[in-house]
Order: structure tokens, then C-alpha cells, then sequence
């Protein structure tokens, strides 16, 4: 939808980080992000008062505060992206073969995937 493509626009036109990755749910989002600033707070606050209007005018309301989890050069990055990606799919929200319209994956993002296809989830990944 229009609001799902402007909230990811918004997100990649933030200066203090790199948008890599992100799905938008109906009552939340998963973003991974590569921080350019020292606190996450001052770009989440970017990304949410930029879609308070919008949203208030839809009925919908952002959660106070937000979550985060940092993720060291250790972790599995590939891993927190398919969970990330699988979100819709285990949701019910969307049926394999059939592209989240609220997903998006930056081509930095898609190396750590180990997938070609960014559209339908291998079976494998299913469990």
C-alpha cells in the first residue's frame, strides 16, 4: 500500500542510520539498521513523529517507546533477517510464493540472506 511504501521511505531517508532491512506488520515493524548516530532514540523518533498525521488520521497509534537489540560482529545476521523476513508468513498474513508488500531488504542486506529469491521463502526456512 501507499502507507506501507511511505513508512519505508521515510525510514531510508533518515541521516543517523542505514536503513538494511525492514518489515512493516500491521501492529509493528522490525527495522535492521546501521547506526550513524549514538543512540537509536533520535532516529526512531524521526521515523515516528514523521507518521504521527498520518497515522492519527487512520486510527492508529504508535506504542510508547520502542525495542531494541544490538547486534554484534558475532551474531548471526542472516538469522534475524529471516526471522525478520518470515514475520508476514507465519503471521498468516501473506502465502509462500506471495511477495509482503512491507518488506524491504537493501542489496547490503541481501548478501547476508543466502537466498537469490527475496520474494517466497525456501521451504527450509519454514521450520
Amino acid at each position: 500500500s501507499d502507507l506501507l511504501a511511505s513508512l519505508i521511505n521515510r525510514a531510508q531517508s533518515i541521516n543517523e542510520w542505514e536503513l538494511l532491512s525492514m518489515v512493516v506488520m500491521p501492529d509493528h515493524l522490525h527495522a535492521l539498521t546501521r547506526l550513524k548516530a549514538d543512540k537509536i532514540a533520535i532516529p526512531v523518533r524521526k521515523l515516528k513523529g514523521g507518521f504521527l498525521p498520518v497515522l492519527r488520521n487512520q486510527g492508529i497509534k504508535w506504542q510508547p517507546g520502542f525495542y531494541d537489540h544490538r547486534l554484534r560482529p558475532e551474531d548471526n545476521v542472516g538469522g534475524v533477517l529471516r526471522y525478520m523476513w518470515l514475520n508476514p508468513y507465519r503471521a498468516g498474513l501473506s502465502r509462500e510464493g506471495d511477495p509482503w508488500s512491507g518488506w524491504y531488504c537493501s542489496e547490503a542486506a541481501a548478501q547476508w540472506m543466502g537466498s537469490g529469491d527475496i520474494d517466497s521463502p525456501p521451504p527450509e526456512w519454514w521450520q
